[in-house]
């Protein structure tokens, strides 16, 4: 029986800024912005992470497995270069799910990063929240 996996990505206002205390050079190179000009995304798009999640995700099998439903939020910071770091989970369902699914975002391939007003690269803070039914 195949599981149905969605993917709801609220908006490029997922995006929050993290407090960090760094030199004040240092603060303006490695700062995580809240409201990028340019949202991260997955190569792609949207469309193309909901299918990369629906075709990774190996619905776990336990004891709990039906009666499991809801979302799964993780929060990651999408890096210059594209990568997912701070990879954690802001709200889970069942441990065996939280681990399948944070197995399944740190396969992702790397984003196209965010950019600032000013056309910077810049990391940021992303959430992604995963349904399952």
């Amino acid at each position: 029986m195949k599981y149905l996996l969605f993917l709801f990505l609220l908006s490029s206002l997922n995006c929050f800024s993290q407090e960090t205390e760094i030199s004040e050079a240092a603060q303006f190179e490695d700062t995580i912005i809240a409201l990028p000009v340019v949202a991260p995304e997955f190569p792609g798009g949207v469309r193309k992470m909901v299918e990369f999640i629906q075709n990774n995700f190996n619905h776990p099998i336990c004891s709990v497995g039906n009666e499991v439903t809801g979302i799964i939020w993780i929060s990651c910071v999408i890096e210059k270069n594209g990568s997912l770091t701070n990879l954690k989970i802001e709200k889970g369902l069942h441990e065996v799910f939280d681990e399948e699914a944070m197995r399944v975002i740190k396969s992702m391939p790397k984003w196209k990063p965010g950019e600032d007003e000013s056309g910077n690269v810049k990391r940021m803070k992303y959430y992604i929240p995963i349904k399952i039914k």
